[in-house]
């Protein structure tokens, strides 16, 4: 989830830093963690995209999950339960930035399968409703039958810094006046030792 401003971005969450996915289980306890870091888990990335709704479905494929759905099948419901949470906890999680949203642009893989999609905007409008709040609800597809919406973005944010069609998007966000880097809120661990293993 991304809050925009002003055609700025000012705030986020998302990916380990945000609640479940369709494949990953997002953010982890620390004693969890721990724990990763003890065993042979810790070195493969496929940890990172593993634990979220798919598991709990049990499959990976999102058009299998929507087909189990309309078949009442348990595992699906609770699946589809997951990515109902997570996307109203991660959005929820942004209000204290703004809390007056006035639209929501909804992307991705989820909004493919109309059942899950829909699933998901009535539980956003449900949960408004209850603060009195009434956010326009769009979705937006994406550009092309074989891209991800996420790489789309990225093509279009590098084609704007190269000073391509797209500039206008760079500018309003502002990118030329970004600072700092991941490791900038690390207060608890060593910036060079960190940098040092990342290298």
């Amino acid at each position: 989830a991304i809050l925009v401003d002003g055609g700025r971005i000012v705030d986020g969450v998302g990916g380990t830093s945000g609640w479940w996915g369709f494949l990953g289980s997002g953010f982890l306890d620390a004693e969890v963690a721990y724990l990763l870091a003890s065993s042979n888990m810790a070195s493969k990335r496929e940890t990172l995209f593993s634990g979220g709704a798919s598991d709990v479905a049990g499959t990976r494929d999102l058009e299998e999950v929507a087909r189990r759905l309309k078949k009442g099948n348990p595992g699906a419901f609770k699946a589809l339960h997951v990515l109902k949470e997570s996307v109203l906890k991660d959005v929820a999680s942004l209000l204290p930035s703004q809390p007056r949203i006035r639209r929501i642009y909804l992307s991705g893989r989820l909004f493919r399968a109309e059942v899950i999609g829909e699933a998901i905007k009535e539980a956003l409008r449900d949960f408004f409703a209850e603060l009195g709040l009434k956010p326009g609800i769009r979705h937006v597809s994406r550009l092309g039958s074989k891209t991800k919406e996420a790489a789309t973005g990225a093509a279009l944010i590098a084609n704007g810094l190269a000073g391509g069609r797209y500039s206008w998007i760079v500018e309003s966000l502002e990118l030329s006046k970004s600072r700092g880097s991941v490791l900038g809120y690390l207060t608890f661990m060593n910036r060079e030792e960190a940098r040092r293993v990342i290298r």
